[in-house]
């Protein structure tokens, strides 16, 4: 049986702003070669951690396969600065940190808003990608968070960006309430993701 993964990126669609299907084949039980109209083979029973592996297996072979064109292809929205991805899910991480190394930029990442606090007062960042709904501490408590720390230190405002499943005008209306400066929709996709770095980064 074959089953799809929607809209899991590779390197050739984070180029386009899009995504495409990560086809499974799953076998019962024994090893199996993987046919020409799948990406992987996925024998059961299996489990979480084990489709991640093949998945993250999945995009690192294509942006290997894809990384000389990746090198002279151009830029259009080339820019430099240092972001702070603040991301739970592994998959988004890897996308959005591919986007960000293709639009110029450098990151590091912290799982939730906890890591969030942690680390930004150990280095500097120009931007903060925030996730909405992480375990832990959620991207409207660190926002208020890291917030209360500029007011209190005198610090520069760095702009805040959520990024949510949610596109509703008062899911935006409760992002900017919290403190954060711009919103982008997921699944996020690369001129968005480019034109509100350069709003914001200008």
């Amino acid at each position: 049986m074959r089953t799809n993964l929607p809209c899991l990126s590779t390197l050739d669609g984070l180029q386009r702003g899009e995504c495409r299907d990560i086809r499974l084949l799953l076998a019962g039980g024994a090893e199996a070669e993987t046919p020409p109209q799948a990406d992987a083979v996925l024998t059961e029973p299996f489990t979480y951690s084990r489709l991640l592996e093949i998945v993250q297996d999945v995009l690192q072979r294509n942006a290997a396969e894809l990384a000389p064109a990746a090198a002279t292809a151009p830029t259009p929205h080339a820019a430099t600065g240092h972001v702070l991805l603040v991301e739970d899910n592994r998959i988004n991480q890897m996308v959005a940190g591919r986007m960000l190394g293709k639009l110029g930029f450098t990151h590091d990442t912290a799982n939730n808003g906890r890591e969030a606090l942690e680390m930004s007062p150990t280095r500097h960042y120009d931007l903060v990608l925030m996730d909405m709904q992480m375990p832990e501490m959620d991207g409207i408590e660190a926002t208020h968070a890291l917030r209360a720390r500029e007011a209190e230190s005198g610090g520069t405002r760095v702009p805040i960006i959520a990024m949510t499943a949610n596109a509703l005008s008062e899911d935006r209306d409760r992002c900017l309430e919290a403190g954060m400066d711009d919103h982008l929709a997921k699944p996020v996709e690369m001129d968005k993701l480019a034109a509100v770095m350069k709003h914001w980064l200008a």
